[in-house]
């Protein structure tokens, strides 16, 4: 907890780890990187973060967590195997997203969010069982670097800009083809392996 960031099972249990946060120049970046750290879960190299609710009136209670914004808020990725996302501004609750199933029981939630510097943005976490561990693998944001009003840097402001948007898209497509290259690799083992088993049954059967 940074002071900006408020989780409620850390509330009673601070041995377990805040939600590892991504700060993303814009949603395709963001979605870029959900999509390869969840490629990459198929090698188990993915550090998460377990909400384990132990108690049972915590089980009972979805959990959340609270951002205090600095700055406005654009867009929102979440990967995680809660399948249901429920977003309040304040108290308020704005909307509930329904996760699209990407791999190994994880849902990508992909939503815009117009929330602006000041707000109190909340986030809680529904899985298919009440009492489901919630395991929250990244949580992507994209905020307004700059107002609408805040022209400093003028040309040479934007070509940075473009420049540092350019190289992070590049270094997000290298992790994705990594992390896709791994997952052929195992499918690939995989095959040969469901092969050699066919192969092996076919000379069983040919010798009776």
């Amino acid at each position: 907890m940074d002071g900006t960031v408020t989780c409620s099972w850390r509330e009673h249990r601070h041995d377990c780890p805040p939600p590892n946060l991504v700060f993303c120049q814009d949603a395709q970046s963001a979605r870029m990187h959900a999509e390869a750290v969840a490629a990459s879960r198929a090698d188990g190299n993915t550090n998460t973060t377990a909400v384990v609710l132990d108690d049972e009136n915590e089980a009972a209670a979805a959990p959340w967590m609270t951002l205090q914004l600095q700055n406005s808020l654009r867009h929102l990725v979440v990967l995680s195997n809660a399948r249901v996302l429920e977003v309040h501004v304040g108290e308020t609750a704005i909307y509930t997203h329904k996760g699209v199933a990407v791999a190994a029981g994880l849902f990508l939630h992909d939503t815009e969010c117009n929330a602006v510097a000041g707000q109190t943005l909340k986030l809680k976490f529904f899985a298919r069982k009440a009492k489901d561990v919630i395991d929250l693998v990244v949580l992507s944001l994209v905020f307004d670097s700059v107002g609408p009003g805040d022209k400093s840097g003028g040309h040479d402001g934007h070509v940075a800009d473009a420049a540092s948007t350019v190289e992070s898209r590049m270094r997000q497509l290298e992790m994705l083809l990594h992390t896709s290259m791994k997952s052929v690799v195992l499918r690939l083992k995989e095959l040969e392996a469901r092969i050699g088993a066919l192969e092996s049954r076919g000379c069983d059967e040919q010798q009776r």
